[in-house]
């Protein structure tokens, strides 16, 4: 499989604790699907379900991506609405950098979906 310990012999423990980190994740209050910081979480559920192939991931992906698109976005994709202090220098920095930092990780989560959709492993 992709997680052959012949090939990579430290891969197996290292999928295991990434699948429970992302299974506690699933059981956590719903902030961890809801966070401006999410998108990392997102990030690894796509790298995970990628090379695993179970929905869970996809469904936490999407999850976290449809809240930020909901509520962090505005329609002409700034992001915005996260409580950042507003009308001052460092609130519009925010702005720009996690609107640059969303977009980024959006691509990044959209390359794992095709590959895993290339490959079977997408539900």
């Amino acid at each position: 499989g992709v997680c052959d310990e012949r090939h990579f012999p430290f891969a197996v423990p290292r999928m295991q604790t990434a699948e429970a980190i992302l299974e506690f994740v699933g059981r956590c209050h719903e902030d961890s699907r809801s966070s401006i910081i999410a998108h990392k979480i997102m990030w690894g559920a796509s790298l995970v379900g990628n090379l695993t192939g179970k929905p869970a991931y996809w469904e936490l992906v999407r999850s976290i991506a449809g809240h930020i698109i909901r509520v962090g976005q505005a329609e002409d994709g700034r992001v915005l609405h996260w409580g950042w202090e507003r009308g001052t220098p460092y609130g519009e920095a925010q702005v720009v950098d996690q609107t640059c930092e969303i977009a980024y990780w959006f691509y990044v989560v959209a390359r794992q979906m095709e590959k895993a959709q290339a490959g079977g492993r997408y539900s």
